[in-house]
């Protein structure tokens, strides 16, 4: 368990899990953010499949065991996922979530996030590999890791089943529709562009470059939804989209995103 620098009580309860069982471990740290956390984290695992846990978040008592039989099923896949649901600050939960069953993920990590951190178990090594994830980021740093792991060719596999739930909070960098469009242009414009640090992967090249303007549009209306949810004027952001030319944007995707992301 890594403690970023908090304020709360969350070494205190920690140390008694640690009393109790030798096989948690409590590394508190001056606070440097999520992506730093994270990689001090990766630094002390010892074991071969890694999953990432917020506090934020909950796993379902199947969790473990029904991803790890998926993995005994199929060793040759690089990681594996499952379905969740938000959770709102009154506790209820939205309609159940599932990224697409299919082995080459980065396709999609290409244009959106496909699955919040806390639903896939990944194998160490390819985390080590992609340097684990970037701080630099202020958001989007769960998307940026997984775009990666994707890139290098990882095979992934899906649970059908809601094992795994994430809470969502105003206030919190996820609903920040100004930082999110920022970064995420940033994480896009990186899938659309060769990479030789990827030199091995069939992505080496990453997706057409003739493709990256409708992959922007399409994910700006995400935060522009966040930001007319919070009471903002997305209007003046545009500007961020201002040489990108996308004739063919569908109305369905505006109107779906936008009501998703008002609504959160």
């Amino acid at each position: 368990v890594v403690d970023d620098g908090s304020t709360d009580e969350t070494a205190a309860i920690v140390q008694r899990y640690v009393q109790q069982d030798g096989r948690i471990q409590l590394i508190q740290q001056a606070n440097a953010g999520g992506s730093a956390a994270r990689n001090t984290g990766i630094a002390q695992t010892r074991y071969e499949w890694l999953l990432f846990f917020d506090a934020d978040d909950w796993l379902l008592p199947t969790f473990l065991e029904k991803m790890t039989a998926a993995l005994r099923q199929e060793a040759t896949v690089d990681g594996v996922h499952c379905g969740w649901h938000r959770v709102a600050p009154d506790g209820s939960w939205d309609q159940p979530h599932f990224a697409p069953d299919q082995l080459d993920l980065f396709p999609l990590f290409a244009v959106r996030c496909v699955f919040q951190p806390n639903v896939c178990l990944v194998r160490g090594s390819l985390v080590t590999a992609v340097s684990g994830f970037d701080a630099s980021l202020v958001s989007c740093q769960d998307w940026d890791f997984w775009q990666r792991i994707a890139r290098t060719g990882a095979r992934f596999g899906a649970v059908q089943e809601v094992l795994a739930l994430y809470r969502t909070r105003p206030g919190s960098v996820s609903m920040n529709g100004e930082r999110l469009l920022r970064d995420g242009l940033r994480v896009i414009d990186q899938a659309h562009k060769p990479a030789l640090y990827f030199a091995d992967s069939p992505h080496a090249e990453g997706m057409s470059s003739a493709q990256v303007a409708g992959a922007r549009i399409r994910y700006a209306c995400w935060p522009f939804g966040l930001m007319l949810g919070n009471g903002e004027d997305p209007r003046p952001f545009l500007s961020f989209l201002a040489d990108d030319i996308f004739p063919e944007l569908d109305p369905v995707h505006v109107a779906s995103y936008l009501f998703e992301a008002v609504l959160l």
